[in-house]
Protein backbone atom coordinates (compact mmCIF):
# COMPACT_ATOMS: atom_id res chain seq x y z
CA UNK A 1 0.00 0.00 0.00
CA UNK A 2 1.48 3.35 -1.03
CA UNK A 3 2.38 5.44 2.01
CA UNK A 4 0.03 8.24 2.70
CA UNK A 5 -2.84 6.16 1.63
CA UNK A 6 -5.80 6.09 3.70
CA UNK A 7 -8.63 3.44 3.16
CA UNK A 8 -11.77 5.03 2.72
CA UNK A 9 -14.37 4.49 5.46
CA UNK A 10 -17.96 3.32 4.75
CA UNK A 11 -20.56 5.93 5.62
CA UNK A 12 -22.61 4.28 8.55
CA UNK A 13 -26.37 3.92 7.51
CA UNK A 14 -28.56 6.23 8.86
CA UNK A 15 -30.38 6.13 12.27
CA UNK A 16 -33.99 5.88 11.97
CA UNK A 17 -36.05 8.89 12.36
CA UNK A 18 -39.01 9.12 15.24
CA UNK A 19 -41.57 9.43 12.24
CA UNK A 20 -39.87 5.97 11.38
CA UNK A 21 -40.98 4.42 14.22
CA UNK A 22 -43.85 6.35 14.02
CA UNK A 23 -44.98 4.76 11.01
CA UNK A 24 -43.92 1.19 11.94
CA UNK A 25 -46.18 1.75 14.83
CA UNK A 26 -49.14 2.48 13.16
CA UNK A 27 -48.87 -0.69 10.97
CA UNK A 28 -48.31 -2.90 13.66
CA UNK A 29 -51.73 -1.25 15.24
CA UNK A 30 -53.43 -1.23 11.72
CA UNK A 31 -52.24 -5.12 11.59
CA UNK A 32 -54.11 -5.31 15.43
CA UNK A 33 -50.37 -6.51 17.02
CA UNK A 34 -50.50 -4.26 19.78
CA UNK A 35 -47.82 -5.28 21.54
CA UNK A 36 -45.45 -4.14 19.33
CA UNK A 37 -47.05 -1.12 18.47
CA UNK A 38 -46.55 -0.01 21.92
CA UNK A 39 -42.57 -1.11 21.40
CA UNK A 40 -42.44 1.12 18.48
CA UNK A 41 -43.97 4.09 20.07
CA UNK A 42 -42.40 3.97 23.21
CA UNK A 43 -39.05 4.07 21.16
CA UNK A 44 -40.32 7.31 19.09
CA UNK A 45 -41.11 9.00 22.23
CA UNK A 46 -37.79 8.26 23.50
CA UNK A 47 -36.18 9.62 20.63
CA UNK A 48 -38.66 13.09 20.50
CA UNK A 49 -41.90 12.91 23.01
CA UNK A 50 -44.93 14.33 21.05
CA UNK A 51 -48.97 14.71 22.24
CA UNK A 52 -49.72 12.37 19.49
CA UNK A 53 -47.22 9.70 20.24
CA UNK A 54 -49.03 9.29 23.77
CA UNK A 55 -52.22 9.28 22.32
CA UNK A 56 -51.29 6.78 19.62
CA UNK A 57 -49.44 4.36 22.62
CA UNK A 58 -52.49 5.06 24.75
CA UNK A 59 -54.73 3.66 22.02
CA UNK A 60 -52.25 0.34 22.00
CA UNK A 61 -52.84 -0.09 25.90
CA UNK A 62 -56.44 0.52 25.79
CA UNK A 63 -56.66 -2.58 23.19
CA UNK A 64 -54.40 -4.76 25.67
CA UNK A 65 -56.56 -3.91 28.56
CA UNK A 66 -53.77 -1.77 30.14
CA UNK A 67 -56.02 0.85 31.70
CA UNK A 68 -53.83 2.74 34.49
CA UNK A 69 -51.72 3.08 31.70
CA UNK A 70 -53.69 4.53 29.03
CA UNK A 71 -54.63 7.33 31.67
CA UNK A 72 -51.03 7.91 32.56
CA UNK A 73 -50.02 8.41 28.66
CA UNK A 74 -53.13 10.49 27.89
CA UNK A 75 -51.82 12.52 31.13
CA UNK A 76 -49.06 13.03 29.61
CA UNK A 77 -50.22 13.95 26.30
CA UNK A 78 -52.63 16.80 28.08
CA UNK A 79 -49.62 18.76 29.21
CA UNK A 80 -49.12 19.38 25.50
CA UNK A 81 -51.04 22.62 24.25
CA UNK A 82 -52.95 21.02 21.62
CA UNK A 83 -54.51 16.89 22.10
CA UNK A 84 -57.06 15.69 19.92
CA UNK A 85 -61.07 14.88 21.56
CA UNK A 86 -60.65 11.88 21.36
CA UNK A 87 -57.58 11.68 23.23
CA UNK A 88 -60.52 12.66 26.35
CA UNK A 89 -62.78 10.07 25.51
CA UNK A 90 -59.74 7.17 25.69
CA UNK A 91 -58.89 8.84 28.89
CA UNK A 92 -62.46 8.15 30.18
CA UNK A 93 -62.97 4.74 28.99
CA UNK A 94 -58.81 3.55 30.44
CA UNK A 95 -60.97 5.42 34.02
CA UNK A 96 -64.22 3.76 33.61
CA UNK A 97 -62.66 0.16 33.32
CA UNK A 98 -60.49 1.14 36.60
CA UNK A 99 -64.32 1.99 38.17
CA UNK A 100 -63.31 5.27 38.76
CA UNK A 101 -66.91 6.40 37.03
CA UNK A 102 -66.85 9.98 38.30
CA UNK A 103 -63.44 11.13 37.01
CA UNK A 104 -64.38 9.26 33.62
CA UNK A 105 -67.58 11.17 32.83
CA UNK A 106 -65.51 14.59 33.35
CA UNK A 107 -63.25 13.28 30.54
CA UNK A 108 -66.29 12.01 28.44
CA UNK A 109 -67.75 15.84 29.36
CA UNK A 110 -64.54 17.49 27.87
CA UNK A 111 -64.82 15.70 24.81
CA UNK A 112 -68.37 17.04 24.00
CA UNK A 113 -67.01 20.69 24.77
CA UNK A 114 -64.68 20.33 22.10
CA UNK A 115 -66.58 18.76 19.95
CA UNK A 116 -70.23 16.77 19.76
CA UNK A 117 -69.70 13.14 20.07
CA UNK A 118 -72.94 10.90 20.20
CA UNK A 119 -70.51 8.10 21.81
CA UNK A 120 -68.93 10.16 24.83
CA UNK A 121 -72.50 11.48 25.67
CA UNK A 122 -73.53 7.66 25.91
CA UNK A 123 -70.65 6.92 28.23
CA UNK A 124 -71.49 9.58 30.32
CA UNK A 125 -74.79 8.27 30.51
CA UNK A 126 -73.05 4.72 31.40
CA UNK A 127 -71.15 6.69 34.02
CA UNK A 128 -74.45 8.37 35.57
CA UNK A 129 -76.08 4.88 35.45
CA UNK A 130 -73.09 3.60 37.52
CA UNK A 131 -73.01 6.27 39.81
CA UNK A 132 -76.66 6.13 40.54
CA UNK A 133 -76.08 2.62 42.00
CA UNK A 134 -77.83 0.64 39.04
CA UNK A 135 -79.50 -2.55 40.06
CA UNK A 136 -77.24 -4.23 36.76
CA UNK A 137 -73.69 -3.03 38.29
CA UNK A 138 -71.22 -2.37 34.94
CA UNK A 139 -68.11 -2.17 37.03
CA UNK A 140 -64.52 -2.13 35.30
CA UNK A 141 -62.37 -4.71 34.06
CA UNK A 142 -59.73 -4.15 36.72
CA UNK A 143 -61.92 -2.98 39.15
CA UNK A 144 -62.47 -6.56 41.10
CA UNK A 145 -58.69 -7.04 40.88
CA UNK A 146 -57.90 -2.93 42.54
CA UNK A 147 -60.84 -3.97 45.39
CA UNK A 148 -59.33 -7.01 46.13
CA UNK A 149 -55.74 -6.41 46.42
CA UNK A 150 -57.28 -2.88 48.31
CA UNK A 151 -59.20 -5.63 50.75
CA UNK A 152 -55.90 -7.61 50.91
CA UNK A 153 -54.07 -4.85 52.37
CA UNK A 154 -56.12 -3.43 55.09
CA UNK A 155 -56.56 -7.19 56.29
CA UNK A 156 -52.74 -7.12 57.20
CA UNK A 157 -52.99 -3.92 58.56
CA UNK A 158 -51.88 -4.06 62.58
CA UNK A 159 -55.09 -3.45 64.60
CA UNK A 160 -55.09 0.41 66.23
CA UNK A 161 -54.65 0.79 69.30
CA UNK A 162 -57.53 2.48 71.51
CA UNK A 163 -56.74 4.12 74.57
CA UNK A 164 -58.50 3.07 77.82
CA UNK A 165 -61.50 5.06 78.78
CA UNK A 166 -60.76 7.54 81.64
CA UNK A 167 -64.27 7.54 83.37
CA UNK A 168 -66.70 4.80 81.61
CA UNK A 169 -66.16 0.89 82.24
CA UNK A 170 -65.87 -0.44 78.52
CA UNK A 171 -68.43 -1.75 76.69
CA UNK A 172 -68.39 -5.23 75.09
CA UNK A 173 -67.38 -4.77 71.38
CA UNK A 174 -69.89 -4.77 68.51
CA UNK A 175 -69.90 -8.32 66.57
CA UNK A 176 -68.72 -6.42 63.04
CA UNK A 177 -71.44 -6.14 60.54
CA UNK A 178 -70.59 -9.02 57.54
CA UNK A 179 -68.84 -7.11 55.17
CA UNK A 180 -69.84 -7.69 51.18
CA UNK A 181 -67.11 -8.83 48.92
CA UNK A 182 -67.14 -6.28 45.94
CA UNK A 183 -64.62 -7.76 44.16
CA UNK A 184 -66.85 -10.89 44.10
CA UNK A 185 -69.47 -8.84 43.10
CA UNK A 186 -68.27 -6.18 40.70
CA UNK A 187 -67.93 -7.98 37.29
CA UNK A 188 -70.88 -10.27 38.06
CA UNK A 189 -74.36 -10.01 36.24
CA UNK A 190 -77.94 -10.72 37.77
CA UNK A 191 -77.14 -14.29 37.09
CA UNK A 192 -74.28 -14.26 39.43
CA UNK A 193 -72.05 -15.38 36.81
CA UNK A 194 -68.85 -13.21 35.80
CA UNK A 195 -69.67 -10.88 33.10
CA UNK A 196 -67.68 -11.52 30.04
CA UNK A 197 -67.64 -9.32 27.16
CA UNK A 198 -67.27 -10.80 23.48
CA UNK A 199 -67.18 -9.30 19.90
CA UNK A 200 -66.50 -10.43 16.51
CA UNK A 201 -65.16 -9.48 13.07
CA UNK A 202 -64.20 -11.14 9.62
CA UNK A 203 -61.35 -11.12 6.99
CA UNK A 204 -61.90 -12.82 3.80
CA UNK A 205 -61.40 -16.04 5.02
CA UNK A 206 -61.73 -16.51 8.71
CA UNK A 207 -64.62 -15.32 11.36
CA UNK A 208 -62.65 -13.73 14.67
CA UNK A 209 -64.34 -13.91 17.63
CA UNK A 210 -62.74 -12.57 20.55
CA UNK A 211 -64.11 -13.17 24.42
CA UNK A 212 -62.11 -10.86 26.92
CA UNK A 213 -61.27 -13.62 29.43
CA UNK A 214 -58.08 -12.05 31.43
CA UNK A 215 -55.03 -14.19 32.69
CA UNK A 216 -56.88 -17.33 31.07
CA UNK A 217 -54.29 -20.32 30.35
CA UNK A 218 -54.49 -22.35 27.59
CA UNK A 219 -55.56 -25.57 29.88
CA UNK A 220 -58.37 -23.24 31.34
CA UNK A 221 -59.80 -23.25 27.99
CA UNK A 222 -61.57 -26.22 26.04
CA UNK A 223 -63.75 -25.11 22.87
CA UNK A 224 -64.96 -27.56 19.97
CA UNK A 225 -65.65 -26.25 16.22
CA UNK A 226 -68.34 -27.81 13.83
CA UNK A 227 -69.33 -26.95 10.84
CA UNK A 228 -72.23 -24.09 11.73
CA UNK A 229 -71.56 -24.24 15.52
CA UNK A 230 -69.37 -23.59 17.92
CA UNK A 231 -68.93 -23.45 22.00
CA UNK A 232 -66.38 -22.74 24.46
CA UNK A 233 -65.92 -23.43 28.00
CA UNK A 234 -63.57 -21.36 30.02
CA UNK A 235 -62.23 -21.63 33.63
CA UNK A 236 -61.94 -18.41 35.09
CA UNK A 237 -58.52 -17.65 36.94
CA UNK A 238 -58.88 -16.76 41.02
CA UNK A 239 -62.61 -17.83 41.00
CA UNK A 240 -63.86 -20.79 43.34
CA UNK A 241 -64.99 -23.37 40.29
CA UNK A 242 -66.87 -20.41 38.07
CA UNK A 243 -67.03 -20.63 34.14
CA UNK A 244 -67.84 -19.07 30.70
CA UNK A 245 -69.97 -21.20 28.70
CA UNK A 246 -70.94 -19.73 25.39
CA UNK A 247 -72.59 -21.82 21.98
CA UNK A 248 -73.31 -19.71 18.71
CA UNK A 249 -75.10 -20.55 15.81
CA UNK A 250 -73.47 -19.72 13.14
CA UNK A 251 -75.10 -17.89 10.17
CA UNK A 252 -72.63 -20.19 7.85
CA UNK A 253 -70.63 -22.98 7.79
CA UNK A 254 -66.85 -23.31 8.77
CA UNK A 255 -64.22 -25.87 8.38
CA UNK A 256 -63.75 -27.15 11.66
CA UNK A 257 -60.29 -28.67 10.91
CA UNK A 258 -58.77 -25.23 10.28
CA UNK A 259 -60.53 -23.33 12.65
CA UNK A 260 -57.96 -22.57 15.76
CA UNK A 261 -57.90 -21.35 19.66
CA UNK A 262 -55.16 -18.23 21.09
CA UNK A 263 -55.42 -17.67 24.54
CA UNK A 264 -53.41 -14.34 25.49
CA UNK A 265 -52.96 -12.72 29.00
CA UNK A 266 -55.84 -10.00 27.97
CA UNK A 267 -58.27 -12.58 25.39
CA UNK A 268 -59.07 -15.53 24.24
CA UNK A 269 -59.24 -15.45 20.32
CA UNK A 270 -61.50 -17.86 17.87
CA UNK A 271 -60.10 -18.41 14.18
CA UNK A 272 -62.90 -19.73 12.19
CA UNK A 273 -62.08 -20.84 8.61
CA UNK A 274 -64.59 -20.05 6.39
CA UNK A 275 -66.43 -22.90 3.97
CA UNK A 276 -66.72 -20.26 1.28
CA UNK A 277 -63.85 -17.65 0.67
CA UNK A 278 -65.14 -14.09 0.14
CA UNK A 279 -68.46 -14.59 1.30
CA UNK A 280 -69.09 -11.74 3.69
CA UNK A 281 -71.02 -12.58 6.85
CA UNK A 282 -73.86 -9.78 7.46
CA UNK A 283 -74.26 -11.08 10.94
CA UNK A 284 -72.27 -13.99 13.25
CA UNK A 285 -75.70 -16.49 14.01
CA UNK A 286 -78.75 -17.03 11.84
CA UNK A 287 -81.19 -13.99 11.49
CA UNK A 288 -83.95 -16.46 11.87
CA UNK A 289 -83.06 -17.77 15.47
CA UNK A 290 -86.30 -17.71 17.67
CA UNK A 291 -87.70 -14.65 19.44
CA UNK A 292 -87.79 -13.92 22.77
CA UNK A 293 -91.41 -13.60 23.89
CA UNK A 294 -92.77 -10.14 24.47
CA UNK A 295 -92.50 -8.50 27.96
CA UNK A 296 -95.00 -6.95 29.28
CA UNK A 297 -95.79 -3.41 29.51
CA UNK A 298 -94.36 -1.88 32.80
CA UNK A 299 -96.29 0.17 34.83
CA UNK A 300 -94.72 3.14 36.97
CA UNK A 301 -92.29 1.98 39.90
CA UNK A 302 -90.30 3.69 42.23
CA UNK A 303 -88.34 0.65 42.32
CA UNK A 304 -84.83 0.85 40.87
CA UNK A 305 -84.65 0.04 37.07
CA UNK A 306 -82.81 -2.44 35.49
CA UNK A 307 -80.91 -1.98 32.93
CA UNK A 308 -79.85 -4.09 29.56
CA UNK A 309 -76.13 -3.31 29.48
CA UNK A 310 -75.70 -5.33 26.45
CA UNK A 311 -78.06 -3.63 24.18
CA UNK A 312 -76.30 -0.62 25.47
CA UNK A 313 -73.10 -1.40 24.57
CA UNK A 314 -74.68 -2.57 20.77
CA UNK A 315 -76.08 1.09 20.96
CA UNK A 316 -72.46 2.70 21.49
CA UNK A 317 -71.15 0.53 18.80
CA UNK A 318 -74.16 1.44 16.58
CA UNK A 319 -73.56 5.20 17.60
CA UNK A 320 -69.09 4.62 16.98
CA UNK A 321 -70.10 2.79 13.81
CA UNK A 322 -72.63 5.87 12.47
CA UNK A 323 -70.20 8.29 13.73
CA UNK A 324 -68.58 10.04 10.85
CA UNK A 325 -65.01 11.10 11.96
CA UNK A 326 -63.48 14.18 10.24
CA UNK A 327 -60.18 15.20 8.73
CA UNK A 328 -57.00 13.31 9.88
CA UNK A 329 -59.33 10.20 11.65
CA UNK A 330 -61.81 9.78 8.87
CA UNK A 331 -58.48 9.17 6.52
CA UNK A 332 -57.22 6.74 9.23
CA UNK A 333 -60.76 4.93 9.35
CA UNK A 334 -60.82 4.81 6.02
CA UNK A 335 -57.66 3.28 5.72
CA UNK A 336 -58.22 1.14 8.73
CA UNK A 337 -61.34 -0.23 6.97
CA UNK A 338 -59.06 -1.13 3.60
CA UNK A 339 -56.42 -3.29 5.73
CA UNK A 340 -58.89 -4.76 7.68
CA UNK A 341 -61.05 -6.23 4.92
CA UNK A 342 -57.60 -6.99 2.85
CA UNK A 343 -55.73 -9.68 1.40
CA UNK A 344 -52.85 -10.82 2.50
CA UNK A 345 -50.44 -9.46 -0.36
CA UNK A 346 -52.96 -5.99 -0.16
CA UNK A 347 -52.16 -5.19 2.90
CA UNK A 348 -48.03 -5.78 2.40
CA UNK A 349 -48.25 -3.31 -0.12
CA UNK A 350 -49.60 -0.88 1.64
CA UNK A 351 -47.19 -1.41 4.36
CA UNK A 352 -44.19 -1.33 2.32
CA UNK A 353 -45.48 1.79 0.13
CA UNK A 354 -46.60 4.05 2.74
CA UNK A 355 -43.06 3.20 4.80
CA UNK A 356 -40.32 3.19 2.16
CA UNK A 357 -42.11 6.48 0.23
CA UNK A 358 -41.86 8.43 3.44
CA UNK A 359 -45.76 8.30 3.67
CA UNK A 360 -46.09 9.48 0.36
CA UNK A 361 -47.65 6.67 -1.87
CA UNK A 362 -49.90 4.27 -0.04
CA UNK A 363 -51.12 1.54 -3.15
CA UNK A 364 -52.76 -1.68 -2.61
CA UNK A 365 -51.37 -3.68 -5.92
CA UNK A 366 -48.66 -5.68 -4.54
CA UNK A 367 -47.68 -6.92 -8.14
CA UNK A 368 -46.65 -3.17 -8.83
CA UNK A 369 -45.17 -2.34 -5.29
CA UNK A 370 -43.09 -5.64 -5.26
CA UNK A 371 -41.20 -4.34 -7.84
CA UNK A 372 -41.69 -0.34 -7.27
CA UNK A 373 -38.54 1.52 -5.48
CA UNK A 374 -39.86 4.30 -3.77
CA UNK A 375 -36.47 5.73 -1.91
CA UNK A 376 -34.89 5.41 -5.75
CA UNK A 377 -36.00 5.59 -8.96
CA UNK A 378 -39.65 5.02 -8.48
CA UNK A 379 -39.54 7.98 -5.74
CA UNK A 380 -42.32 10.11 -5.62
CA UNK A 381 -42.22 14.04 -5.77
CA UNK A 382 -41.80 15.71 -2.42
CA UNK A 383 -45.10 17.26 -1.34
CA UNK A 384 -45.33 20.64 -1.35
CA UNK A 385 -43.07 22.87 0.56
CA UNK A 386 -41.04 20.20 1.39
CA UNK A 387 -37.90 18.48 0.15
CA UNK A 388 -36.00 14.97 0.15
CA UNK A 389 -33.45 15.01 2.21
CA UNK A 390 -30.52 12.35 1.47
CA UNK A 391 -29.89 10.54 4.48
CA UNK A 392 -25.56 10.08 3.96
CA UNK A 393 -25.25 13.79 3.47
CA UNK A 394 -27.83 15.33 5.03
CA UNK A 395 -28.39 17.72 1.62
CA UNK A 396 -31.61 17.55 0.09
CA UNK A 397 -32.22 16.11 -3.19
CA UNK A 398 -33.54 17.35 -6.77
Amino acid sequence: RPRGFVTPVAPSPPRPTMDAFLNEGNACFVGEDYDRAVVHYTTALEKEPTAKLYENRAAAYLKLGEFQKVVEDIDAALAYPKVSPIAHRRRGMGLFYLGEFAAAKKSFEAEISMCESAAATTWVRKCEAELSGSTLPLRGLAFGERVAKSARTEDTRPPAQAAPAATEAPKPAAAPAPVPEPAAEANRAISGRPKIRHEWYQSTSHVMITIFAKKCTKDDVNVEFEDRQVGVNIKLPGSDGEEYQQEWSLAFPVDPAGCSCEVTPVKVELKLKKLEADNHWKSLEPKDLPIAAEVPAAYPTSRPQKKDWASIDKEIDAELKAEKPEGEEALNTLFRQIYSNASEDTRRAMVKSFQTSGGTVLSTNWDEVARADYEGKDRPSAPEGQVWIDPKTGKSKQ
